[in-house]
């Protein structure tokens, strides 16, 4: 592990002394961290790669709850929170371990397209508006924005090149952590997330109960993830319901997302009667009904895998090249730091498209 994390940190500083200067300038919000005084550990907040997991392990370490309880949270909770900005991580980081998790632009533009414009939020409303789109149709009624995944591409690579602030949802993480300017001392990447953390956490000096503690949950975690998923779709559809008004079809839209997450498995149609007849709509009857279905229709490690490739490249298989030559202009720096493929989703050996 430490020769993986050693060969990172080599190709990301080979890269920006490299590459810097010749790539976009992309323009967005300053640096900011998830930071635990407890166990002197600070992880770069980049949306979309996993550093919000990294968020409620922050918040675990620090809470007197035990893990399991701070794990079963809404997700959307631990924004704003264990939190600081660049000028006190400078201060920090000669005592703290500096973190930060990367993820292959692809999939990174794609995961927040199903999030944010897929799903409901302000974002949605935001490009829905900007490009005189009308609102998504789905079983006769309104339900979200009609905004392909080519559209938002279009839209956040044309604000880049044009030099206008990006959202840091989809800002390239080596301007979003200043990954050329910070030296960190491990990078993480969302694709090895799991096996990255049990090395970050030993590496970690804190309580070995509350160590222990963490690793137990993170082992047994399937229920709190969908759970921390459902109950900000449910947060989500609160404020924004009027862009869906009918709950059910929102959450034919979940469990969609959830299939392309690799969550629940694509042999098992959405439920809508069982979604028709709740009289108690809240994240943990929700989460029960979506595990009873994972639990019929199981997927083994393998098949996940298959299913979130094979909704990658179908999504990019509708993307020109136009479009393309944007996005590898725009991640430029991303792709090579990280040693990401630029090669699209859809055009690599076995990949599967429609």
């Amino acid at each position: 592990m430490e020769q993986i994390l050693t060969s990172r940190r080599t190709t990301l500083q080979e890269m920006c002394s490299k590459e810097f200067n010749n790539s976009v300038k992309t323009k967005g919000r300053a640096p900011s961290f998830f930071y635990s005084k407890s166990a002197k550990v600070a992880c770069c907040k980049a949306p979309k790669t996993g550093s919000s997991f990294w968020g409620t392990v922050v918040l675990a370490i620090e809470s007197r709850k035990n893990a399991s309880d701070t794990f079963h949270i809404n997700r959307n909770s631990v924004h704003g929170r264990n939190e600081i900005d660049v000028k006190k991580f400078r201060n920090i980081t000669r005592e703290s371990l500096t973190l930060m998790v990367s993820r292959e632009p692809y999939s990174r533009l794609f995961s927040a397209f199903v999030d944010k414009y897929f799903l409901l939020g302000q974002l949605g409303r935001e490009i829905q508006k900007a490009l005189k789109k009308q609102p998504f149709i789905m079983n006769g009624g309104i339900c979200g924005y009609g905004v392909t995944f080519t559209d938002f591409l279009n839209y956040i690579t044309d604000r880049a090149l044009r030099g206008m602030e990006l959202n840091e949802h989809f800002m390239p993480i080596v301007k979003l952590c200043d990954a050329c300017a910070i030296k960190y001392d491990v990078l993480s990447k969302q694709e090895s997330l799991t096996k990255d953390t049990e090395h970050i956490l030993d590496l970690l000096k804190f309580s070995d109960e509350k160590k222990n503690d963490i690793q137990t949950s993170l082992k047994k975690g399937i229920k709190n993830t969908i759970y921390s998923l459902v109950a900000s779709y449910l947060t989500d559809y609160s404020k924004y319901r009027t862009d869906c008004p009918d709950r059910v079809s929102h959450f034919e839209k979940v469990w969609k997302t959830l299939q392309v997450q690799g969550y629940v498995s694509t042999r098992a149609a959405y439920p809508a009667g069982e979604f028709q007849k709740m009289t108690t709509f809240d994240a943990d009857t929700i989460t029960s009904l979506i595990l009873r279905e994972m639990e019929r229709f199981p997927l083994r490690k393998e098949e996940k895998a298959v299913q979130r490739k094979s909704a990658l490249s179908i999504a990019y298989a509708d993307v020109g090249p136009e479009t393309i030559a944007k996005i590898q202009k725009v991640y430029k720096m991303d792709f090579l730091l990280f040693g990401y493929n630029m090669t699209p989703p859809d055009k690599r050996p076995g990949a599967i498209t429609l």
